[in-house]
């Protein structure tokens, strides 16, 4: 193997190569976060909302922030659609639990949002 074809960059060799242009540092590996468990609200507890009782159809979104440990937190109303429906959408996405987003193995909060549908 010539030293130009070496392209590691380890402790040994690697920071001749970086200085000489053969080797490029390691970029980092973000990973987003994964849903482990994200249960959608039962039939019964839609029935309950006023959005349902009418008889309307819509969505709500909802923001939150996945933290290193994987819970959702700072889960909040977005784009309303029926307070009621709201709420419950709120209080679903509160129980949800995932592999947090991680960056080069290391866990760290990531916010997103998300739709749930009354039909």
């Amino acid at each position: 193997m010539s030293l130009f074809a070496f392209r590691s960059c380890s402790p040994s060799f690697g920071f001749l190569l970086l200085l000489a242009g053969g080797c490029r540092p390691p970029v980092p590996v973000a990973v987003a976060p994964k849903a482990v468990a994200n249960p959608l609200p039962t039939a019964e507890q839609i029935a309950e909302t006023q959005a349902a009782k009418d008889g309307r159809t819509g969505a709500v979104r909802i923001a939150y922030c996945v933290d290193p440990d994987g819970t959702a937190q700072d889960v909040k109303v977005v784009e309303p659609f029926e307070p009621s429906f709201d709420a419950l959408a709120v209080d679903t996405v509160r129980t949800w639990t995932f592999e947090p987003a991680t960056n080069d193995g290391v866990p760290f909060e990531q916010c997103t949002d998300t739709r749930i549908d009354l039909r």
